[in-house]
């Protein structure tokens, strides 16, 4: 498996200390650069790594802004959307009466936009890739 970028990456992306799971964040989000990079076309050293020197960069920035996205998100995708915990989100409140209401949908809603960004690519990282023309949704013949 491809991993495009290391600790060493992330901890400067962040400027933070690694996060306990950086190991396992940067795998899954090297998976997804891969997914997301599937049909452009660019050269590649004997191991599938770009092997221009900017899409190399590229790869590696988009890896470190998704795995940055998921630790400061609490989010982690080896353990995937079953771990998922959202809290009750309270529409109305009553101090006197002690009466509080939860919306249920916001609460469904948030649960299942954070599912969603275990699997997809984070904005930051889908406009690196764009930026150097490595994302594309057209078969080139």
């Amino acid at each position: 498996m491809r991993i495009y970028a290391t600790e060493q990456d992330l901890m400067e992306w962040t400027g933070k200390e690694l996060p306990a799971n950086a190991a396992g964040l940067l795998r899954a989000a090297s998976r997804l650069v891969t997914r997301a990079t599937q049909l452009s076309i660019y050269y590649t050293d004997t191991d599938g790594v770009p092997v221009h020197p900017q899409e190399r960069q590229a790869f590696r920035d988009a890896t470190t802004a998704q795995a940055a996205f998921w630790d400061a998100n609490d989010l982690d995708p080896v353990a995937g959307a079953l771990s998922e915990q959202t809290g009750k989100v309270a529409t109305t409140k009553t101090i006197k009466g002690a009466s509080v209401s939860y919306d249920a949908g916001d609460a469904a809603a948030a649960k299942a936009a954070r599912a969603a960004a275990l699997s997809e690519l984070c904005p930051a990282a889908w406009d690196i890739l764009a930026e150097h023309g490595l994302v594309t949704e057209v078969v080139a013949l």
